[in-house]
């Protein structure tokens, strides 16, 4: 019976295997960072899709108007992310911070996984107050009427929200001169435009196509 002789890898050997692994693992890295990264994206934008849904919701239920984004009283105060949040669940809420019970499919909805480590009071998103309205305190900052809706003309031009976090570190609103968009998705922001549709845009896409408005224009006066 001849014997057996067991194959032994020489350290020559060993080292060329080593390198055509670190050599594959450099080419395949990237590829599998930047699919990690258009996962994020395409989860942010469905997200915003079914914010986009929550708004529809709240037109529906509120004879039409969009959400307001914050309303400051003697006695009381009132935000945009609590307000689509109940449109997603009767439990918890918003309250400057994610209440106890919220669900975790909830609060998911108002922050882009992107941007995790970019998160102001569980939210990393900006929401256009001018298009939903501001009311707020004499002294407290810029109010403008509620809007409705179906008084808007061009509502897949206007924005709604978008990938971003608040300058002032208040409440998450921006308003042309305020706010920072984050550009998080390869060199693109996700924006949710007022007829649902979600865009996705690099700054100077958003510098060309949403200029300050005329909301003289834009608003149809009844």
């Amino acid at each position: 019976m001849s014997g057996f002789t067991a194959k032994v890898f020489t350290l020559v050997e060993l080292l060329v295997v080593l390198a055509i692994i670190g050599i594959l693992s450099s080419l395949l890295l990237p590829a599998l960072g930047k699919a990690r990264e258009n996962a994020s994206a395409i989860c942010c934008a469905g997200q915003m899709k079914q914010l986009g849904v929550a708004t529809q919701n709240y037109v529906d239920t509120y004879d039409g108007y969009l959400p307001l984004a914050n309303a400051f009283t003697a006695t009381d105060s009132y935000n945009w992310i609590n307000g689509l949040a109940l449109m997603t669940s009767d439990q918890g809420g918003w309250n400057w911070g994610w209440k106890i019970g919220t669900p975790q499919s909830t609060l998911k909805l108002f922050q882009c996984p992107s941007g995790n480590d970019q998160l102001q009071w569980g939210v990393n998103l900006l929401y256009n107050r001018r298009a939903g309205g501001n009311v707020m305190n004499a002294g407290l900052g810029n109010s403008y009427r509620p809007r409705k809706l179906h008084l808007l003309s061009c509502a897949s031009e206007v924005l709604i929200l978008g990938d971003g976090l608040d300058k002032s570190m208040v409440n998450n609103t921006f308003d042309y001169n305020t706010g920072q968009f984050h550009f998080r998705h390869g060199g693109k922001a996700n924006l949710l435009m007022a007829d649902s549709h979600v865009e996705t845009m690099t700054l100077p896409q958003m510098q060309t196509s949403m200029t300050v408005p005329d909301w003289t224009i834009i608003w149809l006066i009844q």
